[in-house]
């Protein structure tokens, strides 16, 4: 669908209104366009930028102008020291760096995790990877 030309009759009537700080949707009521096109078409012509009276714009300089002055109190909250039991730790008492392994009794098992950005202790990561206690000792080799 090709979009509609614009008449030198509907362009001067458009660019009367909008000197007339009419607002763009009122326009294009008016010409049965859009008010995107109004918009677009002021654009295209170089006119200049509406000057309508913006209710947001007067509402944030209200607010700007405004000075508080408010006293915020800061307190340290100590968090309560988690220990972890043979049953594991719940949901609620899980941090980061603590073991994530779900134990059959749907508490998590709480031990130091490998590194901060794991999520498992290091029995766990192994028995996620299927590494069995045998296979998990190193073995050397000598070279010659």
């Amino acid at each position: 669908m090709k979009p509609r030309e614009w008449t030198p009759e509907e362009t001067n009537l458009a660019l009367s209104m909008w000197n007339d700080k009419v607002p763009a949707k009122q326009i294009a009521e008016k010409l049965g366009r859009t008010r995107n096109a109004i918009i677009g078409r002021m654009h295209r012509i170089n006119a200049p930028p509406s000057q309508i009276p913006n209710t947001f714009q007067k509402k944030n300089k209200l607010a700007s102008k405004v000075k508080v002055k408010a006293k915020v109190k800061m307190v340290v909250v100590k968090p309560k020291p988690v220990v972890v039991t043979e049953d594991g730790v719940t949901l609620l008492d899980l941090n980061d760096g603590m073991c994530k392994w779900i134990l059959p009794n749907n508490h998590y098992c709480g031990q130091s995790a490998m590194a901060f950005n794991k999520p498992y202790c290091l029995n766990h990561m192994n028995k996620s990877r299927g590494v069995s206690h045998e296979k998990r000792t190193v073995q050397f080799r000598s070279y010659k």
